[in-house]
């Protein structure tokens, strides 16, 4: 079958709309070797059919989790989720003696994306110091953030994010079950940090932070803190491309190049 004409049965025997559309087709070409537009579509609208999702909620949560305000991508130590998943999604996999197969989740179709891939990749990263639904409210922050925080954490209220938080609910839980839960992680403290006190940002603080990263990532960044938060250098450590180093009280205990560093 011919790409346009997959596009067209897809389109028209689904009802997929264009951003999902394109979600599953980017899925079909990279995640399970063998995969076609239409299985990876149905399996969608299985997944939103089961989860009482609208299909017109997930295409509205689709354009919001890419739009141009947006634009975070994982590094390379981000980006080693895909090899995970890939090793194990054609596995089967017994729970309580019952066959369990899991390549069709969504939560791992995201992975598959470069576009939404950080939603894995951030999620894996929180999901350290924090639960479920903290990461749910960093993710709803960071796809609406505005870049208004010049004067202080400032998210102010957002209609959108009221309406995007169902579907992130559904996509983060479906994340932790079938890409946390599964054994996959994206890397660790190193032992120099470990013994510090660990401290976590509110999510509404977190978002703004990485957000404000990522829109001066072709900048040097730094930043001072009184003290040091785990859930942030673990972020960093997956989706920042630069020279990280943290310094406490003038001593440098971490210094390591990540992804494609500027000299």
């Amino acid at each position: 079958m011919s790409e346009a004409a997959a596009l067209a049965l897809a389109s028209n025997q689904l009802s997929l709309g264009s951003n999902s559309l394109g979600f599953a087709k980017t899925v079909a070409d990279s995640f399970v070797k063998g995969s076609s537009l239409v299985d990876v579509s149905v399996g969608i609208l299985k997944w939103l059919s089961r989860e009482c999702i609208d299909g017109k909620e997930f295409e509205y949560a689709l354009q919001i989790c890419n739009s141009e305000i947006t634009r975070v991508f994982p590094n390379e130590s981000g980006m080693r989720i895909q090899d995970q998943l890939r090793q194990t999604s054609l596995k089967d996999r017994r729970v309580a003696g019952l066959t369990v197969t899991v390549d069709g989740s969504i939560g791992r179709m995201f992975a598959f994306d470069v576009n939404y891939m950080y939603l894995v990749t951030t999620t894996l990263s929180l999901m350290a110091d924090h639960p479920p639904e903290y990461v749910i409210e960093a993710l709803c922050f960071m796809a609406l953030d505005k870049d208004l925080h010049r004067e202080g954490v400032n998210h102010p209220y957002s209609i959108q994010r009221t309406r995007l938080k169902p579907v992130m609910t559904k996509i983060v839980k479906s994340i932790a079950y079938n890409v946390a839960n599964s054994g996959h992680r994206l890397g660790k403290l190193p032992s120099k940090l470990e013994g510090l006190c660990q401290h976590t940002t509110s999510a509404a603080t977190f978002a703004a932070v990485v957000m404000a990263i990522t829109r001066n990532s072709n900048n040097d960044v730094l930043l001072y803190s009184g003290c040091f938060h785990s859930d942030v250098y673990l972020w960093l450590c997956n989706h920042y491309n630069g020279h990280l180093e943290v310094s406490v009280e003038g001593e440098i205990l971490v210094d390591i190049k990540l992804g494609i560093s500027r000299p």
